[in-house]
């Protein structure tokens, strides 16, 4: 009580609207860090169908240490995964709301994952405590790319436990290629945290495929 749908389908409109009020709270919804406020100007140009800005002529009054000019290309160093789901927001009018949607979405899949692996008390009281993590909110506030990050790895993760419980090989395949499309998007916000996750979701696959060879 309530129901598994009822309980999802709060946990990630609670985790979403926390996520705002904080971002409200803390920085009015604004971004407030020197990554924030790069990513916010990589994302603009995005939203507007471009990867790069043209150069201006005289650099030296308009670079910073996270922008790069190359062949008067004008663009910051992080990685499009970083910024591109930012751009859905600044496109709508409302960067400050993609992490707290993000965050819901995570919280949703730690609850599926434990859904799937422990008991239903285990599962939902763990959900509420990444809901209510002191940490979890205050980077779902900001504007930042490891929300983006989180969520993609732990939907990899909790999509392990189908995999394991695949009928058929196609399946398993299938399954294992979402799998690695989530870490590969990942990749693409911050490399080295998904490199870290690969390798132990990996280690652990290779071990239930030399176990069960159908998979």
């Amino acid at each position: 009580r309530p129901s598994r749908r009822t309980f999802v389908i709060a946990l990630g409109m609670a985790v979403c609207a926390l996520g705002v009020f904080f971002s409200w709270y803390l920085f009015r919804l604004q971004p407030v860090t020197i990554d924030e406020l790069s990513l916010q100007w990589q994302a603009r140009l995005l939203a507007g169908g471009r990867l790069f800005a043209r150069a201006e002529q005289h650099m030296d009054f308009f670079n910073t240490t996270q922008t790069v000019v190359v062949d008067d290309r004008w663009f910051t160093h992080f990685p499009l995964g970083a910024y591109a789901p930012l751009s859905v927001g600044m496109a709508l009018g409302a960067p400050w709301l993609v992490n707290p949607v993000l965050a819901g979405i995570g919280a949703v899949a730690v609850y599926r994952f434990l859904a799937a692996t422990t008991s239903e008390l285990e599962a939902r009281s763990v959900a509420l405590l990444f809901a209510f993590s002191p940490f979890v909110l205050f980077i779902t506030a900001s504007q930042l790319d490891h929300v983006a990050t989180l969520v993609a790895i732990w939907c990899a993760i909790a999509m392990l436990p189908g995999w394991l419980e695949s009928a058929s090989v196609g399946r398993a395949r299938a399954t294992a290629g979402v799998i690695g499309f989530l870490l590969g998007v990942a990749a693409t916000i911050r490399p080295y945290d998904a490199a870290l996750c690969a390798i132990a979701i990996g280690v652990f696959q290779l071990h239930v495929i030399r176990r069960r060879p159908d998979l």
